[in-house]
C-alpha cells in the first residue's frame, strides 16, 4: 500500500534513525507495524504550505496512557 508513494530518492529523517533508501524505510515501517497494531491515532491538525505538509497527531497504544504527541513533516516533489 505504501510502496508506490515515496519516490526512489526518498529519505526518512528522525532524531533516532534515518532510512537512507525507500526499501530501507518500507522494511522499517513493516517491522514497526507489528508491535503498533491497535494504536489509536487522532489527527489534530494538518497544515500545508507549498510543497511542505505538517501533521500533528496524538497516538496511544491500547491500555497506554497518556499517549504521545507526534509531528510529521513531509516534502512533496512533483505533486
Amino acid at each position: 500500500m505504501l510502496a508506490p508513494l515515496p519516490s526512489d530518492g526518498f529519505v526518512h529523517h528522525r532524531p533516532d534513525v534515518t532510512s537512507k533508501t525507500k526499501a530501507e524505510w518500507l522494511a522499517a515501517v513493516g517491522a514497526a507495524l507489528i508491535p503498533l497494531a491497535g494504536m489509536h491515532v487522532e489527527v489534530r491538525h494538518v497544515l500545508a504550505d507549498g510543497d511542505h505538509v505538517v501533521m500533528y497527531s496524538r497516538r496511544r497504544l491500547p491500555g497506554a496512557e497518556p499517549g504521545i504527541a507526534v509531528v510529521d513533516i513531509w516534502r512533496f516533489d512533483e505533486g
